[in-house]
């Protein structure tokens, strides 16, 4: 069976590495030129990490990972409040937070080698008319290949959905996230673990990544730049200053380290009516997009990833499959 995944993300990567390669002809297909180690941190949750320790025989993903065991919350003028998020969630099962090109990275590299990897290559359409149980790709050069299964793991903006369930949409709030990374000096002990500040409709988290080296800093706020086209775009450093004005000291140190920034608009996707038809299926963003919440999106698609290729390595088809899935997901 040839299996054809449209995305190279976290999700896809890690379907890749679950399936059984001897049993699979399958190609990686991205738009990208190439794959690069961009991204911002997250919080490595259980459901997550479950996945990775089944995909790795050794801690390489988590080399540059920081344990995340408790968590300080602020107001906007620095008082501390009584809220513990993470050590909740950390009491009986570890949590990590990680740069997402960290994750990428290790992904990509644990690739079998019979694994055909495709960069450059733009998914134009969908269709699966031509031949019997097959599935026609048409890529943006005019290119047509065929496959058995498609695999939409290209993310909230995913071009299989719109075969998939054409009606699909998104759904847009008035708020943006701004993601930047600033360098931790030694007098950063206090940032060892999981810090937020709220307050005046806004939230900010920081968090260790890179092995410790570096904070991972997330803004969520109204306004900014939400009529803009593009879907990420740089932020002007000084507005971003001036939008914490007056916050806490500690916070206006943090933001002054940064050399650069970028928002990217807050959006989820409405439940879809189904997540597969005929030939393809949908994992991770392109199926279930959602707002950022102690990193679920990715940790969702590591489990997506598991379960759909579980299906498959157990069926003798990609129908049986899918119908495996389908029980799965419904209860």
């Amino acid at each position: 069976m040839k299996i054809g995944i449209v995305g190279a993300g976290i999700a896809g990567l890690a379907l890749a590495n679950l399936l059984d390669h001897a049993k699979y002809e399958i190609q990686l297909i991205d738009s990208a030129e190439s794959l690069e180690p961009i991204g911002a941190g997250f919080t490595l949750q259980p459901n997550g990490l479950e996945v990775l320790r089944r995909i790795f025989q050794d801690d390489n993903p988590f080399r540059e990972a920081a344990l995340v065991s408790t968590s300080t919350i602020y107001d906007s003028q620095g008082e501390q409040l009584p809220i513990d998020i993470m050590g909740e969630l950390s009491a009986t099962n570890k949590s990590y937070s990680i740069h997402r090109g960290d994750i990428h990275s290790a992904l990509l590299r644990n690739l079998d080698r019979k694994i055909g990897l495709y960069t450059s290559r733009r998914v134009e359409r969908l269709d699966d008319r031509s031949t019997v149980g097959k599935m026609r790709v048409q890529y943006e050069n005019g290119q047509i290949e065929k496959f058995d299964l498609i695999v939409g793991a290209d993310g909230i903006k995913s071009v299989v959905r719109r075969f998939v369930e054409p009606s699909g949409s998104l759904t847009y709030g008035n708020g943006i996230a701004v993601r930047t990374i600033v360098p931790r000096t030694e007098n950063d002990q206090k940032y060892q673990n999981f810090q937020a500040w709220m307050g005046r409709g806004k939230v900010v988290l920081a968090y260790p990544v890179k092995s410790g080296t570096k904070l991972n800093l997330a803004f969520y706020l109204t306004g900014g730049n939400t009529a803009s086209s593009s879907w990420s775009q740089p932020v002007d450093l000084k507005w971003l200053a001036k939008e914490f004005h007056g916050w806490d000291t500690r916070l206006q140190d943090l933001i002054a380290r940064s050399t650069d920034a970028f928002s990217w608009k807050l959006a989820d996707l409405k439940p879809l009516s189904t997540w597969h038809r005929e030939g393809s299926v949908l994992i991770g963003d392109a199926a279930h997009a959602m707002l950022p919440y102690l990193g679920q999106g990715a940790n969702q698609s590591l489990v997506d990833a598991i379960e759909l290729s579980r299906a498959l390595n157990q069926a003798n088809d990609h129908v049986s499959a899918i119908n495996s899935l389908k029980k799965l997901r419904n209860g």
